[in-house]
């Protein structure tokens, strides 16, 4: 069967199709992609997987036509991120007056 894989950092993203046996699962599927060759340092780093985007465990079976995402650990949480960049931008606007 058919499925997709897909890999993102700041500095590259790798999208790729492979044919699997039915019934892999997701981390099967991984492995059989080379991403871990082509991406070395996700060997020893926390990943996370998703199918179009909701997460899934690694044993979850694999269906025709998946898309399978690899998911690197976040960072900086989002809503920190978020109070970050208004704190800085609300620094530089005027207050408004009401």
């Amino acid at each position: 069967m058919r499925v997709e894989l897909a890999y993102a950092d700041p500095g590259r993203e790798i999208l790729m199709g492979l044919e699997v046996r039915s019934g892999s699962t997701v981390l099967e599927c991984v492995e059989a992609s080379g991403l871990l060759q082509l991406v070395p340092e996700l060997r020893d780093a926390e990943v996370g997987f998703a199918v179009f985007g909701r997460r899934v465990e690694p044993a979850t079976a694999a269906s025709k036509g998946d898309r399978i995402e690899v998911l690197r650990r976040l960072e900086i949480d989002p809503k920190e991120a978020r109070r970050r960049r208004a704190r800085r931008t609300g620094a530089d606007r005027p207050s408004a007056s009401r």
